[in-house]
């Protein structure tokens, strides 16, 4: 119960929530749930958060989080390369690129269709739609939920592959 409600508690006000967010949630746990309330302390609910001494169960295992995720400076950086993988690339084909309806309805091909050629090419004409939906920081949805067939079909990953290094790299790839 405790690493529900500090993920979600993360989720919804950051890595350090407010401690006013931190005495709400444990006087939530002891509302809905009688019984766990402490008839020792003053409240009731200082064995999951004290905000005076800041401890109690909710305290403890935010600190565990907190240090678990921390990112300082004391970690090496990751070194940011100008054509690294995550790098947003124009394909090299954008003339034959679908957008809009002619895009859902390659999507919809590509999700039934069992003709493998069919799929390549419209896996090849919704490159771009597919690199844009990488590249979008608020996606809900993954690329392979959209584009389950990466999963079945041989040769989709080298192909986007391609369409994104060239065949030169992609040859490269390929032999190592």
């Amino acid at each position: 119960m405790i690493n529900i409600l500090i993920a979600e508690m993360t989720e919804s006000y950051g890595r350090i929530p407010p401690t006013s967010v931190r005495t709400t949630y444990a006087l939530g746990i002891v509302t809905l749930f009688p019984y766990l309330q402490d008839s020792y302390s003053k409240n009731g609910y200082e064995h999951y958060y004290d905000p005076d001494a800041n401890t109690g169960y909710l305290a403890w295992r935010l600190k565990t989080v907190q240090r678990n995720s921390f990112d300082g400076s004391h970690r090496r950086s990751r070194l940011d390369l100008q054509d690294s993988p995550t790098t947003y690339r124009e394909s090299l084909l954008t003339s034959q690129q679908l957008f809009g309806e002619g895009c859902r309805e390659a999507l919809s091909v590509i999700r039934y269709s069992t003709d493998h050629s069919v799929v390549k090419e419209r896996m090849r004409a919704t490159f771009e739609y597919r690199q844009k939906l990488v590249h979008n920081q608020d996606a809900t949805s993954t690329v392979l939920d959209v584009f389950p067939r990466f999963l079945d079909v041989p040769g989709l990953i080298d192909q986007d592959f391609s369409m994104m290094f060239e065949d030169e790299v992609s040859g490269k790839f390929l032999a190592k």
